[in-house]
């Protein structure tokens, strides 16, 4: 890998990621932080760190090697057809016939929120995606949420937490086979040995959902409007679970969705093939392109933001920080669990995708768990649930970028549901807040703390 150099040294590769971040924050503080804004805050970034690299062609080239690389594209890949799914999904009524359910069983406000939450961590443990679980349910869970009384941040932080337990447990799941493989392990043992950590934070969140989840108004007209017609499109997600379950690829999984979708819908009567694609005044119009375009903004930032973790790394800024601040935190194996908390958590602040940040920080939390003897299950846990904690709730992170996007392509077919912004959202993740508390006071108190024999 060629190394870049730039001016005031390693630090001096922190110089695009500082400026973003300084500009998301001022983003943020005038009510703003949409995606075209984080675009315009990266590519800045990217303008201002020119004058800090002493050499500008090699520069200009890693931006390009960081954008074409190949974990970055999978997730692009995968974030569209899950999207193009989501976008066929709001013309299926899933929502109206939910909306008729919980209003003729009382499941409304906090009890559909927690509802929403569960159903999003069972579907995310299947597949294996947090994205892919935001795009599929959002157009459905959430104008349905709204309908019943649910609170709006908290209905759309239960969709991302449900996501985020997913990402975090599934053993088909990126991170998880990422974490285990960065370490040297095998999958089973660590989705065993994680499993105590997920579902006290679990158990903490679904309580708090149902709580605060309502204090919403049920609206009566569109529960009037509603009919049960909409379940039976239920089936199509069913189908990509089971797909899923027994092992299919996600894509593969997803694209029985769609198949299963077009023709379900069009024998139930719920929509015809013109509400998904249809050309109007020389453009594709629809809620499959709705869907599919709603995500390109997403997908572009989380490429260039891979590009500017890809320029600190060849600048040397991470290894600065291993051989200069690693050795004087991590002294015991008390520190060395909150080093590489530490150091988890700023990868993943660095780089908004969580699988990414893993591969950056492995090698690390490998060294430094095995100067201490820490077994590779733990090692591998620490990376993973920090990886999938509040990092879901920060404004670049893409998942969040993903849930604000989605909810405002579902706006097209749901007029009535409000559209929300990061600060709507994130105070409510609580299955990500959770399991940060349930991994910090592991480390504290040695819970689940075990050692290479």
């Amino acid at each position: 890998m060629e190394a870049l150099e730039f001016r005031f040294g390693p630090l001096g590769s922190l110089a695009p990621f500082l400026s973003f971040l300084i500009l998301v924050m001022i983003c943020i503080y005038f009510g703003v932080p949409t995606i075209n804004s984080l675009l315009l805050c990266v590519l800045i970034g990217l303008i201002i760190g020119i004058a800090f690299a002493k050499n500008i062609y090699q520069y200009c080239e890693a931006i390009c090697e960081g954008m074409a690389s190949k974990l970055a594209g999978v997730a692009v890949i995968c974030w569209l057809y899950a999207d193009l799914y989501g976008g066929m999904l709001r013309s299926a009524k899933i929502a109206e016939g939910l909306i008729w359910l919980g209003h003729e069983f009382s499941f409304t406000g906090g009890f559909f929120v927690a509802f929403t939450f569960m159903a999003c961590a069972l579907y995310a443990t299947g597949c294996g995606t947090g994205i892919g679980t935001i795009a599929t349910f959002t157009p459905f869970m959430y104008p349905a949420g709204i309908a019943l009384g649910a609170n709006p941040g908290v209905l759309a932080a239960a969709i991302l937490s449900g996501a985020t337990f997913g990402d975090n447990l599934a053993p088909v799941s990126d991170t998880t086979i990422i974490s285990a493989a960065s370490q040297d392990t095998d999958i089973g043992g660590v989705v065993r040995s994680r499993f105590k950590y997920a579902i006290i934070a679990a158990t903490c969140a679904f309580l708090l959902f149902a709580i605060m989840g309502g204090h919403g108004e049920v609206t009566k007209d569109l529960v009037i409007e509603a009919g049960p017609k909409g379940l039976i499109m239920l089936v199509s997600p069913a189908l990509v679970i089971a797909a899923a379950l027994i092992g299919r690829h996600f894509l593969e999984a997803i694209t029985w969705g769609i198949l299963c979708t077009l023709v379900t819908g069009s024998l139930v009567g719920v929509f015809s093939y013109s509400d998904l694609v249809r050309i109007e005044h020389g453009s594709l119009v629809g809620s499959a392109v709705d869907g599919l375009v709603g995500m390109l903004g997403v997908c572009i930032l989380a490429l260039l933001l891979t590009a500017i973790s890809l320029l600190m790394q060849r600048g040397g800024l991470f290894q600065w920080v291993k051989t200069r601040i690693l050795p004087k935190i991590a002294t015991n194996i008390r520190s060395a669990e909150f080093s590489i908390i530490s150091l988890v958590s700023v990868m993943n602040l660095c780089i908004p995708v969580n699988t990414v940040a893993m591969i950056a920080s492995g090698p690390w939390v490998k060294e430094i768990g095995e100067e201490f003897k820490l077994h590779p299950y733990r090692r591998a846990n620490l990376m993973d649930s920090i990886s999938n904690s509040f990092v879901y709730a920060i404004p670049w992170c893409a998942p969040m970028l993903a849930i604000i996007a989605s909810i405002r392509a579902t706006s097209f077919s749901y007029p009535f549901i409000p559209l929300l912004n990061w600060a709507s959202i994130a105070p409510y993740h609580y299955y990500g807040y959770s399991l940060l508390i349930v991994m910090i006071l592991a480390a504290l108190t040695g819970f689940g703390r075990k050692f290479e024999q």
